[in-house]
Formats: C-alpha cells, sequence, structure tokens
C-alpha cells in the first residue's frame, strides 16, 4: 500500500508512538470548488445551502493500494463515497516541518 499526499504541502507522519519518521511531498493538489446557494429567508436572514465539487484527486483505488491524504474540506465532501482517503489530525512542529499524529480515515 502506498500513501499519496494530495493536500498541496508537505506532511509529515508519524509512527504508532507518534514519533516523527517521514515527511511526504505533495504528489498533488486535491480542493473544493465550493457554491452556496440561498435557500430561504429567516426574517429577512438569508439561509444557505453548500454544494462542494472536488478537483484534482485522482479516481477512487478500489483495491486501496494507493491511499490519498486529503485536506478535511475534501474528506468532508466526498469522504462518505470513498475508502481510500485520509485525514492528517493534530498537528505539531518538529524541526520546522508539521507533523501529524494522527491519520484518520475521511468515511
Amino acid at each position: 500500500m502506498k500513501i499519496l499526499n494530495y493536500t498541496g504541502k508537505r506532511v509529515g507522519i508519524t509512527n504508532r508512538m507518534r514519533m516523527p519518521i517521514e515527511v511526504l511531498p505533495s504528489d498533488g493538489n486535491a480542493y473544493c470548488l465550493t457554491e452556496n446557494k440561498e435557500e430561504s429567508l429567516i426574517g429577512r436572514t438569508p439561509i444557505y445551502t453548500r454544494s462542494s465539487k472536488v478537483r484534482g484527486l485522482p479516481a477512487p483505488d478500489l483495491n486501496l493500494e494507493k491511499i490519498y491524504i486529503v485536506n478535511a474540506d475534501v474528506a468532508e465532501a466526498i469522504g462518505h463515497t470513498r475508502r481510500d482517503l485520509i485525514v492528517p489530525t493534530e498537528p505539531f512542529q518538529y524541526e520546522g516541518a508539521t507533523f501529524y499524529k494522527v491519520l484518520r480515515r475521511a468515511s
């Protein structure tokens, strides 16, 4: 299994002891195009719904030979439809790089 970084920035990963082990370069940049549409009004206050389209992410790897690190916005938009996405959480700084203690499955 290969982990590919589609956050658009370097991502440091840790081992089970949460010790830094590797900084992954960006392999691509998955992002959301978000549109807010007015749905209704409460008094004079508009209420919006949000729709997001993800761009820059390869098609799902159904064999799970590739796992993609994506940002939280991408995961929120399509994570429920894919098993090959993970999100870095619990960031910390170490030797000038940002590492993440947890890589959480997006689904």
